[in-house]
Order: C-alpha cells, then sequence, then structure tokens
C-alpha cells in the first residue's frame, strides 16, 4: 500500500495506479546508502540534484527538451519509491537477476505515467547521476576504502549539501516535478 492509501503491486505495476504524491513521499523516507551520511540523505533529495544538473547548462535547447531532460532526472530511481535503495555491489549480484527486472519494470511504468518514453531517457542520464554520486560521496561520507576507486568522473564542486527534513525533501520534489511539467505543457 502507498502513502496515499493506494494498492500497488510493484511486481505487476500499472500506469492508472502511479501517483506523484506517493513517490515523493515515499523517496522523501529513503536514505541513500544505507544510511551511511553525515545526515540522512533520500533519494528524493538526490533526485532533485539530479534533476537540476540536467536542466543546467541547457540554454541551447528549448525550454520543453530541457524540462524534459530534467525530469527524466528527477524521476530516475523513481522505481525505488517501492523497491528500496539496494546498493550498487548488491543489486549487480547474479542473485539479483529478479530484482533488476521489477526495477526496470517499475521504472518503465513510472516514466510511461509522467509521458516519458521509457526508451527515451538522455545518453548522458547516467553520467550526470554518477557525478552527482561522487559528488554526494565526497561530501556525506567516510572516506574511500583502500580498494574503491572514486574517480571514475570527476564530481560537481559548486553542488553544497544541507539536510532537508522529510517535508523538505518531499517539497522540493513536488516542486520540482510541478515547475518542469508546466515547462514540458508550455514548450
Amino acid at each position: 500500500m502507498t502513502a496515499s492509501g493506494i494498492m500497488f503491486y510493484p511486481l505487476a505495476p500499472r500506469v492508472e495506479d502511479v501517483r506523484i504524491e506517493d513517490i515523493a513521499h515515499h523517496l522523501a523516507a529513503v536514505n541513500r546508502y544505507g544510511g551511511a551520511t553525515v545526515f540522512p540523505f533520500s533519494v528524493a533529495q538526490h533526485s532533485v540534484i539530479v534533476s537540476r544538473m540536467m536542466e543546467d547548462g541547457n540554454l541551447l535547447v528549448s525550454a520543453k527538451l530541457a524540462a524534459t531532460r530534467a525530469l527524466y532526472g528527477l524521476l530516475h530511481d523513481g522505481s525505488e519509491f517501492l523497491l528500496g535503495d539496494v546498493c550498487r555491489p548488491l543489486k549487480r549480484q547474479p542473485i539479483f537477476a529478479a530484482y533488476r527486472e521489477a526495477e526496470a519494470r517499475l521504472q518503465a511504468v513510472i516514466y510511461d505515467a509522467f509521458g516519458l518514453d521509457p526508451r527515451g531517457e538522455p545518453d548522458d542520464l547516467k553520467t550526470v547521476d554518477r557525478r552527482v554520486l561522487r559528488s554526494e560521496q565526497a561530501a556525506l561520507m567516510p572516506p574511500a576504502a583502500p580498494h574503491e576507486d572514486r574517480n571514475d568522473v570527476p564530481i560537481y564542486p559548486h553542488i553544497v549539501f544541507r539536510r532537508w527534513s522529510f517535508e523538505d525533501a518531499r517539497r522540493e520534489f513536488l516542486a520540482q516535478f510541478y515547475w518542469l511539467k508546466r515547462q514540458v505543457l508550455a514548450g
């Protein structure tokens, strides 16, 4: 059951059951990195930052295209609203194959629910997401383990991380979503 009381079946998701308010609420309550940050840092906050980085620097494209790119950034971890944030080393294990399939299916339904082509993620979304991840790790986590390489992509040096409450994360996620939807419709 979602926060709004809708019965949602993450292994058999339906577009008509997807609510942005549920996604925002749930993601605001899910901590990244298993909570191993200097303060609680939610998937909702991460998603807002990725969205803003996707939007940033796109002065040469139309407002509609920039907003669409940013909307992909905002929703890119949407499946985690019910499936949780599973750390990448675990998720890559063979035993997690069914999880990865469920994640891909739910993510496609979420994109579809908001008018985005599930196969149309911007080419640079994974790179932007990775740079935000590395920026978060540099600012919010203990130093890398001796065998861990965190230098695969440059960080965003201008991001300032601050503590968002659950309500801040929920509100900012929804505000970003509605701002982008208006831009897409106006474009």
